[in-house]
């Protein structure tokens, strides 16, 4: 199983489990899990393997992380390619990696956020995106247009 669900051509929205085989690009926002990895709450790691880029960012999927996604937004989003196949994941593939590609494709696809929303839920109708980080999507794309 793939554990993750194809959003336009070059991106998809995934779990935790997810294979990163097809994809150039990972943005892993998985729990923060001394368990399961050494992230930091708040740091975002970069790590190039097997030909692959991986952003694994330390934010929780709480309000309380609201303003730490927005400053990922901005972190990560102009590090990505619009040609690149992308993998956006975290624990469930229902909130944060939505909220990731969402503003992908309002930067790469020039499209607004209920569109957006619109073309990942008819792809992942399992959906269901914080509130709050969705307002983080709506505060970056209106800053970055200007």
């Amino acid at each position: 199983m793939t554990y993750f669900t194809w959003i336009t051509e070059k991106i998809a929205i995934g779990e935790w489990n997810a294979s990163y085989e097809p994809f150039d690009t990972i943005v892993n926002l998985s729990y923060i899990n001394q368990n399961v990895n050494e992230l930091e709450h708040g740091k975002m790691d970069t790590e190039d393997h097997a030909g692959k880029t991986i952003y694994t960012l330390g934010v929780y999927d709480t309000d309380n992380d609201a303003f730490l996604f927005l400053s990922f937004l901005y972190r990560v989003v102009p590090l990505l390619s619009p040609t690149a196949l992308i993998l956006f994941q975290c624990h469930d593939g229902k909130s944060r990696s939505v909220c990731m590609a969402l503003a992908y494709l309002c930067k790469f696809h020039d499209v607004s956020i209920e569109t957006g929303m619109t073309m990942i839920h008819i792809k992942r109708p399992i959906i269901h995106p914080r509130p709050s980080f969705v307002n983080m999507v709506i505060t970056w794309n209106d800053l970055r247009r200007g």
